[in-house]
């Protein structure tokens, strides 16, 4: 059964806020529509980039980093 808007707000709003955040991040991209080529280059890099982890060669950055930064640009960019 499918669940309605508010229930989905409901759950949404349980969330941790870096939850929240990915939680956004995923429902923009399913938004959009994506070139099959894009795509595919794409996923190629993702293999790319989690092999050079897998293998030592780069090393991962926590995620509570990561969503520090991207708010500290995405600030920068609202002062411009």
């Amino acid at each position: 059964m499918a669940r309605t808007l508010d229930e989905a707000r409901q759950i949404v709003n349980e969330l941790s806020p870096e939850d929240k955040e990915i939680l956004a991040i995923e429902l923009g991209l399913e938004m959009k529509e994506v070139d099959p080529e894009v795509k595919k280059a794409w996923l190629a890099e993702a293999r790319r980039r989690w092999k050079e982890f897998e293998d030592g060669k780069v090393e991962g950055i926590p995620t509570e980093e990561v969503f520090k930064r991207i708010r500290q640009k995405l600030s920068e960019a609202r002062h411009y």
